[in-house]
């Protein structure tokens, strides 16, 4: 955790701040997959921005919708980490064919914040392929792990403003 927070403090940027964070979680919790999914202007699109473990086509391509009975817009609304310990037995959640089609049968995510009074950055997931029941553990490194993520998304996009004068960085 140390090192990803000194890696996202001289980094300025997102991409490569995002993509080591995925690797970095991935490796901490034993996972096969870690990304992040960044929320698009519609307020219910998300983007797979980064990510350790996936296939091609995946990084930059999937977009998801975080419809009502998705996992992901259930984590867009709470302020808690969301876990299913089996995707293929979950009754609350549905899940992106990719998930299930890349052998992924466990999987926990949790916000990245945008700030007070901004719409959040996206998501932070790790995904595997085993079953798994996520401990209190995982799930703490996860928040705080998302919590240097918006921390660092938050930094570059005021450096961004203070460069350009206006909006944002890297579209955000």
């Amino acid at each position: 955790m140390a090192r990803f927070e000194n890696f996202s403090l001289r980094s300025d940027d997102l991409d490569e701040i995002l993509t080591e964070a995925c690797f970095l979680v991935g490796q901490a919790l034993n996972t096969d997959f870690a990304r992040v999914m960044e929320l698009q202007d519609d307020g219910e699109t998300l983007m797979v921005r980064a990510g350790a473990g996936w296939a091609a086509g995946v990084v930059g391509k999937v977009q998801l919708k975080a419809t009502d009975d998705s996992a992901e817009r259930q984590a867009l609304r709470a302020e808690d980490t969301t876990t299913t310990s089996s995707i293929a037995n979950e009754a609350c959640f549905t899940y992106p064919p990719h998930l299930p089609n890349n052998g992924i049968k466990a999987v926990a995510n949790v916000l990245i914040s945008g700030g007070k009074n901004r719409v959040p950055f996206g998501i932070l997931q790790i995904d595997g392929r085993e079953l798994r029941q996520f401990t209190g553990d995982d799930t703490t490194l996860l928040r705080c792990y998302a919590a240097l993520l918006a921390t660092a998304a938050g930094r570059l996009r005021v450096i961004g403003k203070m460069h350009t004068g206006r909006g944002g960085c890297s579209g955000w």
